[in-house]
Order: structure tokens, then C-alpha cells, then sequence
């Protein structure tokens, strides 16, 4: 086994793309990649390795994700531009729908536009132990767990 070899073999390749190199260790193998063309692949390979086995173990998110996320953002932005925070009721066995018809009058509370996804969520209120929101669902809600 030569040197390079050797160097490769050694676990600094992956403990740089990995991030956990010390600072001398990483100067030292980009001075090595720049000028060891074997340093450079074992560097893109163990990156693509990486890459492979990500996509190979990935876990979809659940799809309610998305669009809670994106009302979290719209939520934010709305209390920025001015709106008071509200507090709608808490939902509870015996709950109506017109518990919640100051929220879904609002001329806000529509879907956009085009709009084609499965899912859209408008959060109306939020305190720390509640997130109170509206949703829209194409065909069917996945079935969840509230703790």
C-alpha cells in the first residue's frame, strides 16, 4: 500500500466530509486533494456513498408537514402586519362549527388561488399548549395522535 493509499485508508477522508475533522486536519486534506487526484475521488465517493444511503434509509415526512408549515409562516406574518392575536375556543366534545364562525367568515379564510394541493392550513390562534387552525382537506385527514 502506498502513502496516498494509506492516507485514504486512515478515516480522515470520511471524518472530513463529515465535519468533524480538526481545523489542521481539513487544511490538511485540501492541500491533498489539490494535488492527489486519488484524494479528490476518495473525497467524492464517500460523498456519493453518503448520498445513497440517505435516499436508500429516507422516511417521508407526514403529509400534513407542508401545510403546517407554510400556515406557521403566513400565521407570523400576519401578527407582523398588525393582526391581534386571537384565541378561539378550545375544541371539545361539545363543540359547533359556530364556536368558530368569527374565524371562517373572515374574508381571508379561502383557499388561493389555483390552490391543488391535499392540504391547507390557516392557523387561527395559537397559545403555547394550543395551535388552533383551519384546515381544508381534498379526500381524506391521516389519522393522528393528540397527547
Amino acid at each position: 500500500m502506498n502513502k496516498i493509499e494509506a492516507y485514504i485508508e486512515s478515516g480522515i477522508i470520511e471524518s472530513y466530509v463529515l465535519g468533524i475533522a480538526m481545523p489542521d486536519e481539513v487544511i490538511e486534506v485540501e492541500k491533498m486533494a489539490a494535488s492527489h487526484p486519488q484524494v479528490r475521488e476518495a473525497i467524492n465517493t464517500f460523498c456519493e456513498s453518503l448520498e445513497l444511503h440517505a435516499q436508500i434509509n429516507a422516511v417521508s415526512p407526514p403529509v400534513t408537514i407542508k401545510p403546517f408549515l407554510l400556515a406557521t409562516i403566513d400565521y407570523t406574518e400576519r401578527l407582523m402586519g398588525g393582526e391581534v392575536p386571537a384565541f378561539p375556543p378550545q375544541l371539545h366534545t361539545g363543540s359547533s362549527i359556530a364556536d368558530y364562525t368569527e374565524w371562517i367568515n373572515r374574508s381571508d379564510m379561502v383557499l388561493p388561488a389555483g390552490f391543488n394541493e391535499d392540504y391547507y392550513a390557516k392557523i387561527i390562534g395559537y397559545t403555547p399548549e394550543v395551535t388552533t387552525a383551519i384546515i381544508w382537506i381534498k379526500d381524506m385527514a391521516p389519522a393522528e395522535v393528540h397527547d
